[in-house]
């Protein structure tokens, strides 16, 4: 469906007729910064009626193709064709793992931003020509990226992660340190909230670019979350892969 949505937007021109719609840009140009807002309200109340469908199919079907793919993944990954499965998911296998994920879900927000800011461009036949700052977008968004992506990696290799059990089951709770347990879950339920609102907006307002790095955001948030629990040794409890084959054994056993 994505891709017949995204192949029926290329078919399609912007405006239903298009050398109008330019004439309309134009003079929508030319008075933006010399006429009253009424002026250019006016010209824009005559440029809507000519808009096709294209950009809407664009929009819905960028979010389904990026979409479909993660989730098609998470389905394979955690075997959720049966959603009990939920139950025993776990992190990445090893740290080096979880550091990937969380260098794709952030690094990929940066040609997210840009590509969003051209499609934005793109699509808004009222700023055809207008400095829309896209150059100092590319002069300073990458060196922020890079800086804080470098610092990120430090800091969760040697810091967050430097103790962590993996893999650990992503719901895991230290019984016999239940106030660390719960700083870190609210802490990073707190942020696991924030990506899942951003999820939300960006599938409500058709931002298909931004999907896959939060939903691989998300889950990074949460293998975090899994592996702060399980830092260190626990006595008298299984870290890791034991506490979930323990947990899958009692499962398998009471059904």
């Amino acid at each position: 469906m994505g891709i017949a949505l995204l192949a029926a937007a290329y078919r399609l021109p912007a405006h239903s007729d298009e050398a109008r719609a330019l004439e309309l840009t134009i003079q929508y140009e030319h008075h933006f910064l010399d006429s009253t807002p009424e002026v250019r309200d006016s010209i824009e109340q005559k440029i809507i009626p000519l808009r096709t469908s294209k950009w809407s199919f664009y929009r819905i079907g960028l979010v389904l193709c990026l979409t479909t793919p993660m989730l098609l993944a998470a389905i394979i990954r955690f075997k959720l064709w049966d959603i009990r499965m939920l139950r025993f998911a776990t992190t990445p296998q090893t740290r080096l793992r979880l550091l990937l994920l969380a260098s794709v879900a952030w690094l990929s927000l940066l040609p997210a931003i840009l590509q969003e800011t051209a499609d934005e461009f793109t699509q808004d036949d009222l700023t055809w020509a207008i400095d829309t700052g896209n150059g100092m977008f590319g002069l300073v968004l990458p060196p922020f990226f890079l800086i804080t992506w470098i610092v990120s990696m430090l800091v969760g290799r040697f810091i967050v992660l430097r103790k962590a059990k993996l893999p650990a089951n992503l719901w895991g709770w230290d019984s016999d340190r239940p106030s660390r347990s719960l700083i870190w879950t609210t802490l990073y339920g707190f942020l696991a909230g924030i990506i899942a609102i951003l999820i939300l907006l960006s599938w409500w307002y058709r931002d298909g670019w931004y999907l896959p790095g939060l939903l691989i955001g998300l889950y990074v948030i949460v293998s975090t979350r899994a592996a702060l629990v399980h830092r260190g040794e626990i006595s008298g409890e299984p870290q890791g892969a034991s506490v979930i084959a323990s947990e899958a054994k009692q499962s398998s056993l009471a059904l």
